[in-house]
């Protein structure tokens, strides 16, 4: 049986058609020969997400947006609507998270997995949330970066116009003596330290037997240590001793003889005694250098006539 021309026309056409649907799925993203899960989520922005953004878990891509509309409530909400290729079990505290894809701001959708066992179903409505893009962090860091410059920019023109202030003509000369007079002082303070050099160079041996000499006493300090403490100690006790003596009643005593001291030395001075009648008055010293005249007379008078005086008889 020959089948009809308008037949096998008909089922071409429908069969286009069919492949067209296909074909326009396919290139979407959607297999229609493959089941699938509905899953939605509700958002104030989404950033730029269209139909056929990848959704993605763990990285690996497991369905498309098949659809982004307004909430029919005219609440300014938008739902997005996700179409899973895969069984993989999404439990029902799992976030969908919008996130950009690469650099130049493609959107797509993470399904952050929860820890809830309850696993959600088709057509289950899940949290949705947007992750913050590199442009975000971008803005975001160098927002602060920006506020900090200006106000540093502030900061550098106040000092600068308060450094303009200070420095009049008269400033500036002064500032230019003052460097000069520095440079001066540095050349004189390098002379200083040239010299200062040679001095230790030439006198090295003599700085090297000195800080010898100071090892030795230093040593000799250590070995004698116990002598040094014994001396110390008895230092310690003589001190003790002197702080208790009685030394308030010595000094006292002491003064008194000293001023007695003074009225007899007075006395003297001013002849009184016989002390100082024999300082003051010469009468008594003529007296006693006549008799010792007399005295010398006397002896030789006896040495030459001892008759005079001493008679001798034998019998």
């Amino acid at each position: 049986m020959k089948i009809r021309k308008e037949v096998t026309i008909g089922l071409s056409f429908a069969g286009t058609i069919i492949l067209f649907i296909w074909g326009f799925n396919f290139l979407k993203g959607t297999d229609l020969f493959t089941p699938k899960r509905e899953f939605f989520a509700l958002y104030n922005n989404v950033g730029g997400l269209v139909v056929s953004n990848p959704v993605v878990i763990s990285g690996v891509k497991v369905g498309t947006i098949s659809s982004v509309k307004f909430h029919p409530g005219d609440n300014g909400l938008v739902v997005v609507k996700m179409l899973l290729t895969t069984d993989f079990p999404i439990p029902s505290d799992s976030r969908a998270r919008i996130y950009s894809s690469d650099l130049m701001g493609s959107k797509a959708m993470e399904i952050v997995l929860g820890g809830n066992a309850t696993l959600a179903a088709s057509g289950d409505t899940l949290t949705g949330e947007i992750a913050t893009g590199l442009t975000e962090q971008l803005v975001s860091e160098l927002v602060p970066l920006k506020d900090r410059a200006e106000a540093m920019m502030l900061r550098a023109d106040s000092v600068l116009m308060a450094v303009n202030n200070v420095l009049t003509p008269s400033t500036q000369d002064n500032l230019r003596h003052t460097l000069a007079s520095l440079d001066k002082t540095m050349v004189q303070i390098e002379g200083m330290t040239t010299r200062l050099n040679s001095i230790i160079g030439n006198q090295q041996q003599s700085i090297e037997g000195i800080l010898k000499n100071t090892e030795s006493f230093t040593a000799n300090l250590k070995s004698n240590n116990q002598s040094i403490t014994r001396l110390i100690s008895n230092l310690e006790k003589v001190s003790d001793t002197l702080a208790a003596a009685p030394l308030g009643r010595t000094i006292t005593e002491l003064e008194g003889t000293v001023a007695r001291a003074n009225l007899l030395l007075k006395g003297i001075e001013e002849g009184q005694g016989t002390a100082g009648q024999l300082l003051k008055n010469d009468s008594l010293y003529r007296a006693l250098n006549r008799s010792a005249v007399n005295l010398e007379v006397l002896l030789k008078d006896l040495k030459e006539n001892p008759g005079r005086y001493v008679k001798f008889s034998l019998f």
